[in-house]
């Protein structure tokens, strides 16, 4: 059962990624950034966006501001489209999000050694999002993919 779930999911991210193009890296606190291999950048991505899609919450644009000045004190993954990507996923900050396709240049995650990440920042357009209470198994299958890298 576990890896039909996993295999639907792939199926429907394989046919939302195949227009844009993403690049894929590592910002350091201090500046540094490091590329994501070419072979290993399509799992990170699609893994990414599902994790997003899994979403059940989103916070309000203010706290989104804050929780990402907290976490520009860590390494973030970034995951940038060219041109930006029509998703659907939750809108949404009240209990009851609806599904919306929006357009998406950025998704930002930040990377910690011993736990999930509190949120996944969006990009859209020039407004930062910030969503939570994501789906646990994709969240261990992109922690997973993350250890390849």
């Amino acid at each position: 059962m576990k890896h039909l779930f996993m295999a639907i999911l792939l199926a429907i991210l394989v046919g939302a990624c195949r227009d844009a193009v993403a690049a894929v890296s590592i910002q350091y606190p201090e500046g540094k950034q490091a590329e994501v291999a070419a072979a290993r950048r399509d799992k990170i991505t699609k893994l990414t966006i599902e994790l997003l899609r899994s979403a059940t919450y989103e916070v309000s644009p203010t706290i989104a501001r804050e929780q990402f000045d907290q976490a520009l004190r860590q390494p973030l993954l970034y995951v940038r489209f060219t041109p930006a990507q029509r998703l659907p996923f939750r809108f949404g900050t009240d209990k009851s999000p609806t599904e919306r396709t929006s357009d998406i240049g950025e998704l930002i995650v930040p990377l910690s050694t011993g736990r999930w990440p509190d949120f996944i920042f969006v990009r859209e357009g020039g407004r930062l999002r910030a969503f939570s209470k994501y789906d646990p198994r994709v969240a261990q299958l992109w922690r997973d993919a993350l250890k390849e890298i």
